[in-house]
């Protein structure tokens, strides 16, 4: 009876043993799943958000790259970003008139850049001249013809002076060539830097006989 009953008894020991390690065991596997809950979660965040983040903070420090990198001469401008220390660009200054040119005082030039000019051109010259000249008698009784070269200087008013033979062919023609030089009209004077100058001229005079 006694061997029956601690037999009975060493039997409801190890179900009860067997009920707490099957207990613990089934505690510590609801613990270590609880455990893993919170790994397969942050496990499902979401990819593209963090593709996003990446790929801004990669496009902030390529900028801030940038700043800090200098530009390269013949780079394309579309490529360099602009630098925040340029100084600011200053306006441009007006340039100061030039001063006048100095006055030409009683200088005589023999080439200026508007000659002077009688009254109404060339023709009007030809004209007035074909007017004007005297054929020495003398010459023509004794068939002297020709041309003369006579000098004179334009003045700034436009009168004739200084006249002289630079090429002569007879004394009576070289006579009538100055006085015709001498009764011309005041010319167009020259002009040299847009100032009035004097300037030496020269015309040819010519005797034909008919």
């Amino acid at each position: 009876m006694k061997s029956n009953l601690f037999s009975f008894t060493r039997m409801m020991a190890l179900a009860i043993g067997m009920m707490c390690v099957t207990g613990v065991c089934a505690q510590n596997k609801k613990k270590v799943v609880s455990r893993k809950a919170p790994v397969r979660q942050s496990q499902k965040i979401n990819p593209p958000e963090i593709k996003k983040e990446i790929s801004e903070e990669n496009q902030l420090r390529s900028l801030d790259e940038l700043d800090r990198t200098p530009a390269v001469e013949g780079a394309d401008d579309r490529n360099i970003v602009p630098s925040m220390d340029v100084p600011p660009i200053e306006p441009i200054k007006e340039e100061a008139a030039l001063p006048p040119p100095p006055p030409m005082d009683n200088k005589v030039f023999d080439v200026v850049e508007v000659p002077p000019q009688f009254p109404g051109g060339d023709a009007a010259w030809r004209a007035w001249l074909a007017r004007n000249l005297q054929y020495p008698p003398i010459a023509q009784e004794n068939g002297i013809q020709g041309t003369v070269v006579v000098s004179f200087i334009v003045e700034k008013d436009g009168r004739v002076t200084n006249a002289k033979v630079v090429r002569g062919k007879d004394p009576l023609l070289d006579k009538e060539a100055l006085r015709i030089i001498n009764h011309m009209p005041n010319w167009i004077p020259g002009r040299q830097n847009n100032q009035l100058v004097r300037v030496k001229w020269t015309k040819v005079i010519g005797f034909q006989l008919l």
